[in-house]
């Protein structure tokens, strides 16, 4: 869709397709279709998501397009303090980690 589609849709309309693609931002139109756009164009980067599984243990998921905390995280798996757990889902590849890692 382009700008001028979006701008035709209800609120509540474009509200739901921000939801549905796990698009975070404030709540002004203006902004929602700022960011629908960018999804469209695979140029929106998803915030990284912290997961607990354990006391002890959490799951980190990075965007692949998140290329700074990427290479963090790949400097981590080198250094043998997060360990890479093979699984990629939603554009996000999902590492373990025995910390709270802040990125």
């Amino acid at each position: 869709m382009n700008k001028n589609e979006y701008e035709k849709l209800r609120l509540d309309i474009i509200e739901n397709m921000i939801e549905q693609r796990d698009i975070k931002c404030r709540k002004t139109k203006s902004e929602m279709i700022k960011h629908l756009l960018l999804d469209d164009d695979g140029k929106y980067v998803r915030e990284t998501l912290y997961e607990r599984y354990d006391k002890d243990t959490y799951s980190v998921g990075v965007d692949t397009r998140n290329h700074s905390d990427l290479s963090i995280l790949s400097k981590m798996v080198e250094k043998n303090t997060v360990r890479y757990m093979g699984l990629y889902q939603l554009n996000r590849i999902y590492f373990i980690s025995n910390n709270k890692i802040e990125l």
